[in-house]
């Protein structure tokens, strides 16, 4: 297992083949400057905490060029899906 920690709410555990990404907070992020982009990670799973900005970063993006799995709140994941980024499962 390899824990990634970038700055403030941003964090990456990779382990076993799957990459976990906490709270994608990247862009905008001076924790992250010079360290990664958003456009860097691939994780397979994109788990959020909540909106707030800070948190909520970098998700929709991500999401949407990765097809990452995003774990989050039912609200979050309705927004989510109403635009376009994530599909809902029975």
């Amino acid at each position: 297992m390899k824990l990634t920690y970038f700055g403030h709410s941003a964090f990456q555990i990779e382990t076993n083949g799957t990459t976990l990404l906490f709270d994608p907070f990247i862009t905008g992020n001076p924790h992250t400057e010079g360290v990664v982009t958003a456009d860097q990670l691939r994780p397979d799973v994109i788990l959020l905490t909540h909106a707030h900005g800070d948190h909520w970063g970098d998700t929709l993006s991500i999401a949407r060029r990765t097809n990452a799995l995003l774990i989050a709140n039912f609200e979050i994941t309705q927004y989510a899906r109403s635009t376009g980024t994530a599909t809902s499962t029975p």
